[in-house]
This record gives C-alpha cells, structure tokens and sequence, in this order.
C-alpha cells in the first residue's frame, strides 16, 4: 500500500501544471560509487566498496520548493556480476532561499536488475534516502554531489548503518 501511494506521487508530479519558475534537467556522465561498508549478500556476490557506473537523469524542478527526479544507473560489473541496472525515481525538496537552494533532500523508490553467472534477476522495489548539493553554473549545468542510503523497507530507517552510505557526483543541462 505504501509504494502504492508512493509511485502514484512521483506519477502525479508530472501532470502538475507548469509554475512560473519550472526547469527541466537532463544529465549524465560518470557516477562515482564510494562505500563506507561491505554489501553482504546470501549470494556471495563479489561487490568492490570503489565502483563508477554510468548515470542518466531526468530532473523537473517543478516548483522552487519540489522537483523529481528519474535516473537510470548502470554498472558495468566486476567479479561474479556482469552488470547491473538500477531505474529510479526521486521527490526532492529544496529550500527555496537564494543560496540554501543549493541543498535538496528527497526519497525515492527503486529496483535492481542484476545479470551475473549467465541468470538475471530484478530486486524488489526498495527506498533511497537522498541529500544533495546542486551548483548552479551560468543558468546552463547543475554540478551535483549526492549522498544517497538504500534501504529494503521503511521500518529499516531506524536500524542507520552509516557503512552503506554511497556517495557519487554528475552535471546535468539544464533547460
């Protein structure tokens, strides 16, 4: 029920009428990858704590306050896993202040499609908790920086291990 009501929010976002100050983002590039921790896995997959995938995103800043974000990650695989695609979608809140709007916090849904050993398989949709500097540059790019923590269920939030944090970075067009 609650990614139910989760989904239908990021869906209805995009059918809010245009606000006055609405932007639209494409980004993509290089997404760097730093664990503080070890994946553990009943799988015994081989996971490197360093690890650069290829992301691409799309960001509507719908209001100056509320934007969403989907994105697309891939990792090209290291040891057992051949790669890895991983689709999301981000409600992010920003602080709608001349230079606090530099900050933007968000939750978001997302499942993982995991090819290794010649089989494939999809993870259950699972919650990202997401905080984020975004640099404006001359009104063209958003430079981000984005520390994001991945969780299996919203009751895990209580259970924080700050060894699974995942920090990356990426420019988006804007337009």
């Amino acid at each position: 029920m609650k990614t139910t009501w989760l989904a239908l929010l990021l869906c209805g976002a995009f059918i809010l009428p245009a606000a006055a100050r609405a932007e639209w983002g494409i980004g993509g590039g290089i997404f760097y990858n730093r664990q503080l921790g070890n994946i553990k896995d009943s799988d015994d997959w081989n996971f490197n704590r360093d690890f650069v995938s290829y992301m691409v995103s799309l960001k509507y800043q719908a209001f100056p306050f509320l934007g969403f974000e989907g994105s697309l990650d891939y990792y090209n695989g290291s040891g057992t896993i051949d790669y890895t695609l991983r689709p999301m979608g981000t409600a992010l809140a920003t602080v709608p202040l001349p230079i606090l709007d530099l900050f933007n916090a968000g939750v978001g849904i997302n499942s993982t499609y995991t090819r290794y050993n010649s089989s494939s398989d999809w993870s259950n949709i699972s919650y990202h908790f997401k905080a984020g500097i975004q640099i404006p540059v001359a009104g063209l790019l958003w430079l981000q920086g984005d520390c994001y923590y991945f969780v299996d269920d919203l009751r895990d939030i209580e259970d924080f291990d700050s060894d699974l944090l995942v920090f990356g970075a990426r420019a988006m067009l804007r337009f």
